[in-house]
């Protein structure tokens, strides 16, 4: 049963703890991020409370399903980050289920789009290549860059690496539109049928 950390007082399973392997990929981008101008966006390690980025936040009675960090670079429109899986995304084999790399893609992009753009963004198109099996309990280092923007239009590229950055279990192009006004428009309908 999935619950949201919210409502909860979910004590973590061994199956679901942060790996001292991620705390060490953690701590390497931090290093990087502390020297190069990264600003952190999420730690579930360390701050488990849902932020803005609730679908990541996924939760069963053994713990958190996803456990991630995110660094941003908004000037070179960059996010790097590390996550880990845990048993409980288990998709074919003792990998992780493609949906929950997907959604780690979705959520990565999304938040570096809307912090770029400064507005807020929706996926209008995700297409993720499965390259290898991204192993369960164990770090992934996460990369994203916007590749260009037109108009209302955002287009990123993300990837999803071994700790060394030298696998590449899955890559992923992502569209994102502006929906800024269609959001204002709908909040002034709604606030004139009041």
């Amino acid at each position: 049963m999935a619950t949201d950390i919210a409502g909860s007082d979910i004590a973590s399973s061994v199956h679901n703890t942060w790996l001292p392997e991620t705390e060490e990929v953690y701590t390497r981008l931090l290093a990087r991020a502390e020297r190069d101008g990264w600003v952190q966006i999420r730690n579930t390690h360390t701050d488990p409370k849902p932020s803005r980025y609730r679908y990541m936040i996924v939760v069963t009675e053994n713990g958190p399903v996803i456990h991630h960090a995110l660094f941003i670079q908004r000037a070179e429109k960059k996010l790097m980050g590390v996550c880990q899986f845990s048993e409980d995304a288990r998709g074919p084999q003792v990998s992780a289920h493609g949906g929950a790399t997907a959604t780690v893609h979705d959520t990565v992009t999304g938040a570096l789009s809307s912090r770029v753009l400064g507005t807020a963004t929706a996926t209008a198109s995700l297409t993720v290549n499965y390259k290898r099996p991204t192993p369960l309990r164990s770090p992934i280092l996460i990369e994203a860059h916007v590749d260009k923007i037109e108009g209302k239009k955002i287009f990123l590229k993300s990837y999803m690496k071994s700790p060394d950055g030298g696998t590449v279990y899955s890559d992923c192009t992502v569209l994102y539109v502006n929906i800024e006004n269609q959001l204002r428009a709908a909040e002034k309908k709604s606030n004139s049928s009041l």
